[in-house]
């Protein structure tokens, strides 16, 4: 991104077509679906204002009444919504995202089995 440039937020766009628009073609960064600068320091408040006005916006309860092809995409512009929030929210899961956006890849971190660490006593 060109230094000055703002994204685009997909909450400026109009909300009755937003969930119209087909996910899997136009996916956009995590950043710029919330109108935010890509950049490790977030304020979080702001986060959070931005992740409710997209939710506003697509949220599938809006599109109850619409036709399947809007609902299905209402559906995918949530979800992409919510998995953008829970990677930005989440410092580590942030600061992974834009090292994979910048083309250093990272293992991800698998937790062991909750029991597998546990030691066994025999009586």
């Amino acid at each position: 991104m060109a230094v000055g440039c703002r994204p685009d937020p997909l909450h400026s766009r109009n909300p009755e077509r937003l969930a119209s628009h087909n996910v899997s073609t136009s996916i956009p960064d995590h950043f710029s679906l919330f109108g935010l600068e890509p950049r490790f320091g977030l304020d979080p408040e702001r986060l959070v204002r931005a992740y409710r006005t997209v939710q506003a916006h697509v949220h599938p309860d809006r599109y109850a009444a619409a036709g399947a092809a809007e609902q299905r995409a209402a559906l995918q512009w949530a979800t992409l919504a919510n998995e953008a929030y829970q990677i930005l929210n989440s410092p580590v899961r942030r600061a992974a995202y834009l090292c994979e956006r910048h083309g250093v890849p990272l293992q991800r971190y698998h937790q062991p089995h909750k029991h597998s660490d546990r030691m066994r006593f025999s009586s």
